[in-house]
């Protein structure tokens, strides 16, 4: 809807700022009563001193300005939807701190579905520094895993950190699981979670979403995930 009402806006003002101007200056410059000097006043100055006068110019700037505003304003709350706080607080409650080796530990995980896709939002903290890499595996598929770099500095120990990765709907909704796995230094690691077992078709993944809980992302809307 804002993308069609900004069209709007721009084509009615490359319409009067544009489209009139040009023409207006070509039959005058065909019927012979076109002077270079009148160039500026007949494609500039005119239209914009008949827009001025015109109620049309606050019509034309609405349709531009209120899906921009809007748009920005959609995209700022977006991202702090997606805050390390955020994705802790909409986390399962069954959901356990599981740590990968002495170093990382999942502190938690969420999906959030798009059009045609979801983000997966995991949450690290690490006791010192180093990088690692977070792959999002899909069980019981033959799709490939996304995987993305985590770098933690001096300052950012002991701190969350948040990796969102973007994954198909087409991959997600059919897997058994959303299982993730943590590689450091080129070596995957196995994660540990006290107090039960960790069941998952390879040792070194951690399923974070069940197919149950995929089908209820699915079927989450974006407005309860912007409330938070």
């Amino acid at each position: 809807m804002f993308t069609l009402t900004l069209c709007i806006g721009v084509s009615a003002w490359l319409y009067y700022l544009v489209e009139i101007p040009v023409k207006t200056t070509a039959l005058k410059w065909y019927s012979g009563g076109f002077r270079l000097r009148q160039l500026v006043a007949e494609m500039i100055v005119k239209p914009m001193q008949h827009l001025a006068q015109s109620p049309l110019i606050f019509a034309l700037i609405l349709l531009i300005v209120v899906p921009v505003a809007v748009t920005k304003l959609y995209k700022r709350a977006d991202r702090k939807s997606f805050t390390a706080a955020a994705i802790l607080e909409s986390a399962s409650p069954e959901f356990q701190t599981v740590s990968f080796g002495e170093q990382v530990e999942l502190l938690a995980a969420d999906i959030v579905p798009r059009r045609g896709s979801a983000r997966v939002n995991t949450v690290w903290r690490f006791s010192s520094p180093g990088t690692a890499i977070a792959k999002i595996h899909f069980a019981g598929t033959e799709y490939d895993s996304r995987q993305q770099k985590i770098s933690c500095g001096p300052e950012s120990v002991g701190q969350p950190l948040v990796v969102s990765m973007v994954v198909y709907q087409g991959k997600y909704e059919v897997a058994d699981a959303v299982e993730v796995s943590l590689s450091v230094n080129g070596e995957k690691i196995t994660p540990k979670l006290s107090g039960r077992d960790i069941v998952s078709q390879t040792a070194n993944h951690y399923p974070i979403f069940s197919s149950q809980r995929i089908q209820e992302g699915v079927r989450m809307s974006r407005r309860a995930v912007l409330a938070r």
